[in-house]
């Protein structure tokens, strides 16, 4: 289960879009009884600490140099900057906007950052809002264009991003996360070609670039390239060992390698990082049902669930189990469980409804299957999925509607056209059931040993299409020709 990629885009650049904190310096003249000599100094510690990697310690000095002087904006600016990069979104956002109403030298930078944390509190119109603000301030403030390309990015408005990200570099052109953002852009915009053009050019401007060898490794993992896959995840760890979202790739690619042992070393590497890291539960889980560990496995779910309860992933994990384990019930209260979290989950509707379909409730199995058709058209299996459940039910022309859909979706799929056949057959077709047939033999010369029952033979098809030629008048003489 790979991760969203504008959620990994968002992870990687959070850090970088922030506007970095200002060194402490006089501004204007502070309350009467605060002492803003002393705040300055504090501050000044705060940004030291902050640079050696000293979370903590820089907090509580940003926290004391406001306790000298409660209007320094340049303490609430510079401690909004710490909380964002500490994942404490709403008090990195209460703290920039307590900036913005102090320290009118620090506007443009203020917004931004408050901008990130709103994002990442999911409040894209505020934060949309913020970018347009220091973009008024200054139309050449690069950070802001990349920043609110990333937002548009994250709701889907990828050539809005894309619009964005190309003025961020032409502001500033060595820029390598606007290079990577405006790749993952492209890519999003079926632009394969540019996109990668954009990572190497993020790559030549900064070969470390952890981002872009993750978001490589992604790619060639969906292209089943797995050895390029491997190498530039490993790449992307030598930069940041510590990032949860780079084992877990590692995970995904040693599971495709056939490595399940360092898999799991990887999926728990990525737990003990984030031990809310909900993908790493569900990938160790499935990785343990499939060696039929099914104990762990449910465990796993379990945990999936705790950390992501608005998802039905961890429900789907344990229905999965249940299957395995011929516990038909239980899946399928699993999967309902799932889609009373998310009601329109389309594994949960499939699962659920294949269940239904193999103990003989078509009926049930049709309603799920009907909503995977709403949710995804253009599939070919779940067109099948319905043909299926209306055969079942009896409803022949139902099924060979959904079957030629099927058909349409999936050319070269043998065995929609050999189930065709057969509802032909049973609808008295006997001409189209001889086509189907055909093509099914066509795309795989092996069906042509599974003959189909009620199927008259290809000489008597053949007379029957040499009278049809000829016209309506021929249509008696068919009579013997059908099988009674």
């Amino acid at each position: 289960m790979q991760r969203p990629l504008t959620t990994a885009l968002v992870a990687a650049l959070v850090a970088l879009i922030f506007s970095a904190p200002i060194s402490a310096a006089p501004t204007w003249a502070a309350t009467p009884k605060a002492d803003r000599a002393k705040a300055l100094r504090l501050l000044n510690q705060a940004k030291k600490q902050f640079d050696g990697g000293h979370m903590n310690a820089a907090l509580d000095l940003c926290d004391k140099a406001i306790q000298a002087d409660r209007d320094f904006g340049e303490a609430y600016f510079n401690r909004g900057f710490f909380r964002g990069r500490g994942n404490n979104e709403q008090a990195s956002a209460d703290d920039e906007t307590r900036a913005i109403k102090l320290e009118p030298t620090l506007l443009r930078e203020a917004y931004n950052n408050r901008a990130v944390s709103f994002h990442q509190l999911k409040k894209y119109r505020e934060a949309i809002a913020d970018c347009d603000r220091a973009i008024a301030i200054d139309p050449k403030f690069a950070h802001a264009y990349l920043t609110r390309g990333t937002i548009r990015g994250d709701s889907g408005d990828h050539r809005g991003a894309l619009a964005d990200f190309e003025k961020s570099i032409q502001l500033e052109a060595h820029d390598a996360p606007a290079y990577a953002a405006r790749g993952n852009a492209k890519y999003h915009l079926g632009d394969a070609r540019g996109g990668d053009q954009d990572f190497a050019k993020a790559l030549l401007l900064d070969p470390h670039y952890d981002y872009v060898h993750y978001r490589r490794s992604q790619l060639n993992y969906e292209s089943s390239n797995y050895k390029a896959a491997l190498a530039h995840i490993k790449k992307a760890l030598e930069s940041d060992s510590q990032n949860f979202s780079y084992h877990y790739q590692l995970g995904q690619v040693y599971e495709k390698l056939l490595d399940n042992k360092r898999a799991v070393d990887e999926y728990n590497s990525a737990i003990a990082l984030n031990p809310k890291d909900s993908y790493s539960y569900y990938a160790r889980g499935e990785l343990r049902a499939k060696q039929n560990e099914y104990a762990s496995a449910l465990k796993d779910f379990d945990q999936c669930i705790a950390s992501a309860p608005c998802e039905s992933a961890g429900y789907r994990g344990r229905a999965d189990v249940f299957e395995k384990q011929s516990n038909l019930a239980a899946a399928i209260r699993e999967y309902s469980r799932g889609l009373e979290v998310e009601p329109n989950n389309y594994n949960c509707l499939e699962g659920r409804g294949f269940i239904q379909y193999t103990q003989g409730d078509f009926k049930g199995a049709l309603v799920d299957f009907k909503r995977t058709v709403e949710l995804n058209p253009k599939s070919a299996t779940a067109r099948l999925n319905c043909g299926y459940a209306n055969y079942g039910l009896n409803n022949l022309e139902a099924a060979r509607s959904d079957l030629l859909i099927s058909s349409g979706l999936a050319p070269k799929k043998a065995t929609i056209f050999y189930d065709l056949a057969i509802i032909e057959v049973r609808l008295g077709q006997q001409l189209a059931a001889k086509r189907h047939y055909k093509q099914a033999i066509a795309l795989d010369p092996t069906m042509a040993k599974t003959p189909i029952d009620g199927l008259i033979s290809w000489t008597q098809i053949d007379e029957i299409d040499a009278l049809l030629s000829v016209g309506p008048q021929a249509v008696n003489e068919l009579k013997h020709l059908l099988p009674h």
